[in-house]
């Protein structure tokens, strides 16, 4: 019964933690030890953007988001069905 509420949980979580930028740049000032995530900003400068690059490289960043929710969606709409009764 638990296993529709624990997958909606892991999925929100995990985009929460993965899209987390801001405790990223005060924790990890190093660019060897950031996650993949703020590694867009290297394709945007302060006169020009690299639109292609930042585009694909935002898809490469979402795909594993992407495949997490695919995966456990059948639980994700069980947890969101199951949670209003009536």
């Amino acid at each position: 019964m638990a296993k529709p509420a624990l997958a909606t949980i892991f999925i929100l979580q995990a985009i929460g933690v993965w899209n987390d930028i801001i405790l990223a740049t005060i924790f990890l000032p190093r660019a060897a030890n950031a996650p993949i995530s703020l590694g867009l900003y290297a394709f945007q400068g302060t006169y020009s953007n690299q639109w292609g690059l930042l585009a694909a490289a935002t898809m490469i960043v979402a795909a594993p988001l992407l495949a997490a929710y695919l995966f456990l969606q059948r639980f994700l709409i069980g947890g969101i069905v199951g949670s209003v009764k009536g």
